[in-house]
């Protein structure tokens, strides 16, 4: 008997090859008696037939029955909704259709879904074979919702199963589905009454009041019962009526043991029964994206074992092995950490107040977690991970290329060791790549991981004792009574060379004329290099910008991912940035004015002080000893980043043209394939001992992981046993983060996850991000605030905040979550207080 069209309401679970996941699913809930729309299934025998003119007839009349009218047309697939795969967002939907005709070719575009490349990849990550899979349709009612979203029975990502999770936004669900928008979020209790225990937003609170949020509750238990399991529902309210749109049992939920890639064999073993940490402090505002295999072989195998036998931690000609010791970090989840329990070890973190304060100085959200983690007694640090020997020979070891022992080199001393690579790098910049081999070009790669990149790290590490006497500083003028001098005594320091980028590409901006002026403003950015082309002013304007690239045209927006390009070889971003600080007022401080304005208030704080202790000759001596550790120090945490990445952009150079070579003999099909590779395996293919196919098959997985993780955001803390460690989320109007750059602010919120994006940042607008590294800097200009989720007062962005007088604030947990596009905000750098003060604007 032909059943090509069935309804909802004689449609159950045992009808599953009829009607597929979604409509069994469903017409078991209907006939529960749950509040489902009504609707029919436009069957799989009817898209193994193909769209005839008896389907038409009957999907039209079955359409009439419904009453005509605006229908909802999902997707639902034989193998869509089940236990173990949920194909959520791989088939498509379509909402608001309306007439006969619509909803026939809406039908069959479902059925097109059952094909399209992000369909037949998921079934094959999932060993399902395509000529298994049937499609067929759900055709109900559309919702008039005032608000929709989705509901879990269990809270998805910490596993907590006393808990609902509710995300809702105003209107139809599908936002909240497809990520178009921030959702509001409510945890609820999962006993009754159903009370809230966390709210986050307030876009749906006059929707979802106590007795609809308790409706809900209940809507999905009932799923939950019918399932069999934890249950994932679609649902809408309108008219104060809840509706259950969709329901799936959950197929990922709880704490996800993290994939970890240890750094040594050692770490694998010393992990093995025991709980480890891993933390991302310091790296996530310099390293916040994944680390293609190259970058991890680069950093891991050749950079990080280079620092420890420059420090004269690791003694080859003793018969170490890097692989027989613990390694500072580990890759998880494809980002790189700290291995805290390693690091623990090697930073002898007592006592715990003391690491505290250094934590809250490296990122602000850190201290409230240690000191959770300290006080469960969870985090055991290793037990001496380098004998006592080791210790007092790299005490007194010199790295080679070193005047002394790092721990009695002075700042100066650190400088002049930065500007010796940079005459190396000079040096290697004559060499014409294309005269080289493959085995050549890997070789300089290799000479730059395990020789240059460490004697760039080495002046940071002199850097470090900045970081106590900063705090010891602050301590100690709060105690004299002096304490507001403080931000302007870590301010205006000289030699930041971030800091210099950004003014000299204001400079470059300043010196355009009239016609220059024009052409930005009149041409898009792609057409601005050919424009200035075909002007005298606009060549002039080019060679300018020629010479700023020759400095500074070794730094890129996302600078230590070995995949991104230079500045040097695609400039838009500078031309962007460029445009950017053309629109500067009249009339308004410029940021080269504004900087050298620093300086003097530095100067101003330090002969405030000094006057202050002109009487007591202990405060004279304490004070003048650490404001010269600061000043001659503090600024080797970026200029490091600097010179590192000179060499990074070398390497760059040269893997690119091992690639295109590769490319040419038909081994890669892409140039930058080649850092989908690590470096023993890239030394292979060079001497032609490894498979082409396994080659490419090995890259397109890698990229399809790398692409997983980058749509994570990656926690701060991880633990080995996948339990989730945060920091409470104030609640309300106003969030608390730490402050960063002293002042007050107030403008619309503009939230950025890329600095490429900055053309939608407006002059005043208060810039809301993730982190920010030196690719960000240039934005800073036209930002009238700046508040960030993650960062200490000695990260990138809090520094170069401070250098403009930019009003920031950092560590504000899920800020870019729970702040709206558009709405008005008021920043208080001096206090990390952010004040919401009205609704999102619309922006254009």
């Amino acid at each position: 008997m032909s059943r090509l069209v069935v309804p909802l309401s004689e449609a159950g679970m045992v009808d599953l090859p009829l009607v597929g996941g979604k409509g069994a699913q469903l017409g078991a809930m209907t006939q529960a008696g749950l509040p489902v729309p009504d609707g029919f299934c436009v069957s799989t025998q009817a898209f193994r037939g193909g769209m005839s003119e008896e389907l038409r007839d009957a999907i039209a009349a079955a359409y009439e029955r419904l009453g005509a009218g605006r229908v909802a047309v999902r997707s639902s697939a034989t193998a869509e909704d089940l236990p173990d795969a949920s194909f959520a967002g791989q088939q498509d939907t379509f909402l608001n259709i309306a007439g006969r005709a619509a909803v026939v070719d809406a039908v069959q575009s479902c059925w097109r879904s059952l094909f399209t490349e992000r369909a037949v990849a998921y079934r094959r990550d999932r060993g399902i074979p395509d000529q298994s899979v049937a499609m067929s349709v759900v055709v109900q009612r559309m919702v008039d919702a005032e608000a929709a979203g989705v509901l879990f029975t269990i809270n998805p990502v910490t596993g907590a199963m006393d808990e609902l999770v509710v995300e809702a936004a105003r209107g139809l669900g599908d936002k909240v589905v497809s990520a178009q928008v921030t959702p509001d979020r409510y945890r609820i209790r999962r006993r009754e009454p159903h009370d809230v225990i966390q709210q986050e937003g307030e876009d749906t609170a006059n929707v979802l009041g106590p007795n609809v949020l308790a409706e809900l509750a209940c809507l999905g238990l009932t799923a939950e019962r019918l399932l069999g399991r934890a249950a994932d529902i679609e649902w809408a309210v309108a008219g104060g009526r809840v509706y259950l749109l969709q329901a799936r049992a959950v197929t990922a939920a709880g704490p996800r043991v993290p994939v970890v890639r240890f750094g040594s064999r050692w770490n694998a073993r010393y992990a093995q029964g025991r709980l480890i940490f891993w933390g991302n402090y310091n790296l996530r505002d310099t390293m916040p994206y994944p680390h293609s295999p190259f970058s991890w072989s680069f950093w891991n195998y050749l950079v990080l074992p280079s620092i420890y036998r420059a420090s004269g931690l690791l003694r080859p000609e003793k018969g170490d092995d890097c692989d027989r010791v613990p390694a500072v970090a580990d890759l998880v989840d494809g980002r790189l950490y700290f291995n805290m329990n390693v690091f623990g070890g090697l930073a002898f973190s007592r006592p715990h107040w003391l690491a505290i304060r250094v934590a809250g100085m490296l990122d602000a959200e850190l201290p409230a977690i240690l000191k959770e983690v300290y006080k469960s007694g969870e985090l055991v640090p290793i037990q001496r991970p380098f004998g006592l020997g080791r210790w007092l020979y790299a005490m007194f070891h010199t790295p080679e290329g070193m005047e002394q022992p790092v721990f009695r080199m002075t700042g100066e001393q650190g400088w002049r060791a930065l500007e010796r690579c940079q005459r190396e790098v000079d040096h290697y910049s004559d060499i014409d790549v294309r005269i080289l081999s493959e085995e050549q070009l890997i070789a300089l790669a290799r000479y730059f991981a395990t020789d240059y990149v460490p004697k760039t790290i080495i002046p940071l590490l002199t850097s470090l004792p900045a970081l106590p006497a900063a705090i010891l500083l602050s301590w100690l003028l709060g105690r004299w009574g002096l304490g507001e001098l403080f931000p302007r005594l870590i301010s205006g320091l000289r030699g930041n060379p971030t800091m210099e980028t950004a003014l000299a590409m204001w400079d470059l901006a300043e010196q355009a004329g009239p016609e220059v002026r024009k052409i930005f403003a009149q041409e898009e950015i792609a057409r601005v290099p050919e424009a200035l082309s075909r002007s005298e002013a606009g060549r002039e304007f080019r060679v300018r910008l020629d010479q700023f690239l020759a400095v500074h045209g070794h730094r890129a927006v996302r600078e230590f991912d070995f995949s991104c390009p230079r500045w040097r070889e695609d400039p838009t971003f500078v031309y962007e940035s460029v445009r950017n600080y053309l629109s500067h007022p009249a009339g308004q401080p410029t940021p080269r004015e504004h900087y050298e304005r620093q300086l003097h208030e530095h100067g101003m704080a330090k002969q405030a002080v000094e006057r202050a202790v002109r009487h007591r000759p202990l405060r004279k001596l304490l004070f003048r000893r650490l404001m010269r550790v600061v000043e001659s120090r503090m600024p080797l945490r970026e200029a490091y980043k600097f010179y590192t990445l000179l060499g990074l952009a070398r390497v760059r150079e040269f893997l690119l043209e091992v690639g295109r070579r590769q490319v040419e003999r038909g081994i890669l099909e892409r140039s930058d394939d080649f850092f989908f590779l690590t470096i023993p395996e890239a030394e292979k293919i060079a001497m032609g001992e490894l498979d082409r196919t396994w080659v490419r098959e090995q890259i397109r997985l890698r990229r399809r992981e790398f692409a997983t993780y980058m749509r994570t955001d990656p926690p701060l803390v991880v633990r080995s046993d996948g339990k989730a460690v945060t920091k409470p989320v104030a609640p309300g109007g106003v969030l608390m983060g730490a402050a960063a750059s002293p002042g007050v602010a107030r403008g619309p919120a503009r939230i950025l996850f890329d600095p490429t994006d900055g053309a939608l940042l407006r002059r005043g607008d208060i810039l809301v991000a993730k982190f920010t590294d030196p690719g960000w800097t240039p934005l800073f200009l036209t930002a009238g605030g700046l508040v960030m989720e993650v960062g200490g007062i000695v990260s990138h962005g809090a520094v170069v905040a401070r250098e403009y007088g930019l009003p920031a604030v950092i560590g504000v947990k899920h800020a870019t979550r729970i702040l709206r596009d558009g709405e008005m905000l008021q920043i208080d750098g001096g206090t990390g207080e952010v004040r919401r003060l009205g609704a999102a604007k619309a922006t254009a």
